[in-house]
């Protein structure tokens, strides 16, 4: 049976060459009991031999309704994995469970191996029944009460070992598993493959799954991709739904294969017309996330909808508990179904009862804010530990969070936050908010030589994962004001304000900390869409500090400010930055998003003594009419926005600005940046380039843009 693969997200799978020797694995499955087979089982193993598979289980079945103990185990074992016989496994359980009150030691094993958790109550009491039976099963409930009950691994080893030895294949797969985990007993990966491939050539069935797990990810040796995939393609061809999921995930995550996404979803496919839990689950994640196919969240919630219903006795319950999840996260956010607070706290529960630790962070935010329902704060400390438990990084973050914060309780803990802060890195390496907190308290909590170099590489990790509050602690980050008149610039253009009140002007600064290894900084002046804005675009922390490029953003510069006040902030922001820092006069760009990336083509040519380059994301302008009908979205004689500029104006920037100009060419609104970029800047002879970005409308440039912009200029 595969019941101890439970804990792992894919079922495990077998060794080489299933097809012919299929007989003799059913045969193992089927018949685990030590005492010689009667005249029913006999029947039945003839038909089994000679791949009469409707035959066999006839025949189990008749030996089953004459009481033939044999025959009943086996039946069962058929009914619990699905095999043959349509999976029916309170039917298997109930057999078990009927055979137990008359003594039968197989019944009490089997039943024990089909929980989901080794040590609950009821499985400890059939192991302690176990011990009490003949040889060879005592021995094994010796060894699960040595490791549940007693925490003595030493003899666990020895009865597991004993038992195997004695022929109880149990045994012998249980040792391996738990060798595997590393859970109970010490972790032993070279000698749990030597386990499993001892029982996969007495033809285990759950020997060759543990195997071939090993075997496709090199657990405990070589990486053996060939033996893996006949194993897989012989037991999917058996309609085997475990084998058939198992295909699919190695086609969509080109596992020992080339990635084929509709290779994919056909084996997936296959599993999911046996509604099997994790093949459901994929399926589901693939179509949500749209992996190699359109997204279609209707789809991806009908998957996880059909599995999240499934029996649990009849299911992976981590499966079925992710499902769960993924609804309460469809309905919380209105994807693929009418968003839905009430449903979505519904699904977070039930999955939060299947001990899903994502639904039991979610759950917990519910309850603390009311949504969906009453506010429940007296739960949320239990449902983060919980979480915590079961292996939710967020759930780490927020109860860590808890612990440096003092809340609820008022009582500061901070050795704990930093060990909760260190397991959600554990769990999620790609974290921003761990690498923040982190950083945070080796800056401020703990005073030690190596306390602040710690901290920053915290903080750097956070900027790598697009945490901008971090780069405030690498650098220098605030909002600044004029102390004392700047002059305007020895270029006064018409088209720009220079008379602004620089008293009640204001800038968001932030400065790298160190200072660039090679020459001066450079600058880049941000204009926003909003007025006030304090912040950097996601992405830009990390290219900025590498290449020493201070960011300043003039406030009240919205795209409601007239044009040419905003060009005079711009001015402002550059000049008040290069009277307090050493700034390459070749390395000062303007940049800006949407209308603002308007603004930048226009501030660069009124003043391209000022400003060498411009960063223009989703947006630009022209000082020439271009007409509609070339950017083929419209087809009139309209004109695009034009700005006014001198003739020398013109000229000059034509020899001294850099254009950077993004845009996204499946976004209908957004084609005519690539119009203006062809018709305008480089049909006039300009120093221009066009960077494509598939990403929303409105959005800056990402920070891999960045840094091939900043490589241009």
């Amino acid at each position: 049976m595969s019941q101890w693969q439970l804990g792992h997200k894919f079922v495990r799978l077998g060794s080489a060459m299933l097809l012919s020797i299929l007989p003799t694995v059913l045969a193992a499955i089927a018949v685990p009991q030590m005492s010689p087979p009667r005249s029913s089982n006999i029947t039945a193993q003839s038909f089994l031999k000679n791949k009469q598979y409707a035959q066999y289980a006839e025949a189990l079945k008749s030996g089953a309704s004459s009481g033939d103990q044999q025959c009943e185990d086996a039946l069962a074992s058929l009914y619990f994995d699905g095999r043959i016989l349509a999976k029916n496994r309170p039917l298997a359980l109930k057999i078990w469970a009927a055979q137990i009150t008359k003594g039968y030691a197989p019944a009490m094993l089997h039943l024990a191996m089909s929980s989901d958790n080794p040590k609950d109550k009821k499985n400890v009491a059939l192991y302690a029944k176990l011990s009490k039976q003949k040889a060879p099963y005592n021995l094994y409930g010796l060894a699960m009460m040595s490791a549940y009950v007693k925490k003595n691994p030493a003899d666990a080893t020895k009865y597991l070992k004993q038992a195997g030895d004695a022929g109880l294949r149990e045994a012998r797969l249980t040792l391996a598993h738990l060798l595997y985990d590393g859970d109970v007993l010490p972790k032993d990966l070279k000698r749990a493959r030597t386990l499993a491939q001892q029982s996969a050539n007495q033809a285990d069935l759950d020997s060759m799954l543990l195997l071939a797990e090993m075997q496709m990810y090199g657990i405990g040796g070589e990486k053996e991709c060939e033996t893996c995939l006949q194993t897989l393609h012989a037991l999917a061809e058996q309609n085997v739904a475990e084998a058939e999921n198992r295909l699919g995930h190695a086609y969509r995550s080109g596992i020992c294969v080339f990635k084929d996404i509709k290779e994919s979803i056909k084996w997936l496919s296959r599993a999911a017309e046996r509604n099997y839990p994790p093949a459901l689950n994929e399926l589901a994640d693939i179509y949500g996330e749209g992996d190699g196919v359109q997204q279609d969240y209707e789809k991806s919630f009908a998957f996880d909808s059909r599995s999240a219903t499934q029996p649990q006795a009849n299911g992976r319950v981590d499966a079925i508990s992710a499902s769960q999840y993924n609804l309460g996260l469809r309905y919380e956010n209105g994807q693929g179904v009418q968003k839905d607070l009430v449903k979505a706290r519904a699904c977070y529960e039930k999955a939060a009862q299947l001990n899903n630790p994502h639904a039991c962070n979610n759950l917990q935010n519910m309850c603390r804010f009311g949504y969906g329902g009453p506010k429940q704060p007296e739960r949320c400390d239990a449902l983060l530990k919980k979480g915590v438990a079961n292996g939710c990084w967020m759930a780490c973050v927020n109860l860590g969070r808890q612990y440096l914060d003092g809340t609820p309780n008022g009582k500061r803990n901070i050795p704990e936050a930093i060990k909760l802060f260190k397991r959600s890195l554990e769990l999620r390496p790609e974290n921003a908010d761990a690498n923040y907190y982190l950083g945070l308290i080796y800056r401020n909590e703990i005073k030690d030589k190596n306390h602040d170099q710690i901290a920053r590489q915290y903080f750097e990790q956070a900027i790598k994962y697009d945490c901008t509050y971090a780069i405030r602690y690498l650098g220098t980050e605030s909002i600044i004001s004029i102390k004392s008149p700047i002059p305007p610039p020895a270029h006064q253009s018409k088209y720009v304000d220079y008379k602004i009140n620089q008293s009640q002007a204001r800038f968001f600064i932030s400065v790298p900390k160190d200072k660039p290894c090679k020459g001066d900084y450079g600058l880049i002046v941000y204009l926003d869409t909003t007025d006030r804005y304090v912040d950097l675009p996601s992405g830009w922390p990390q290219v900025l500090n590498q290449n020493g490029f201070i960011y300043i953003c003039p406030q009240n510069a919205g795209n409601d400010t007239p044009p040419p006040k905003r060009a005079g902030l711009a001015v402002l922001a550059a000049q008040e930055a290069m009277r307090r820092y050493k700034i390459d006069t070749a390395k000062i760009f303007i940049a800006g998003t949407c209308g603002s990336a308007r603004q930048c083509s226009k501030v660069a040519i009124n003043q391209s003594d000022l400003f060498r380059g411009t960063i223009q994301s989703f947006g630009s302008n022209y000082f020439r009419s271009i007409k509609k009908a070339e950017t083929s979205l419209e087809k009139d004689d309209q004109t695009m926005d034009v700005f006014e500029a001198s003739p020398e104006e013109i000229a000059s920037a034509r020899q001294k600005v850099r254009f950077a100009l993004i845009g996204n060419s499946d976004l209908k609104e957004r084609q005519y940046v690539r119009i203006v970029y062809q018709e305008g800047f480089l049909k006039d002879g300009f120093n221009a380039r066009f960077f494509e970005q598939k990403s929303p409308d409105g959005s800056d440039c990402s920070g891999e843009v960045l840094q091939e912009v900043l490589n241009f200029l």
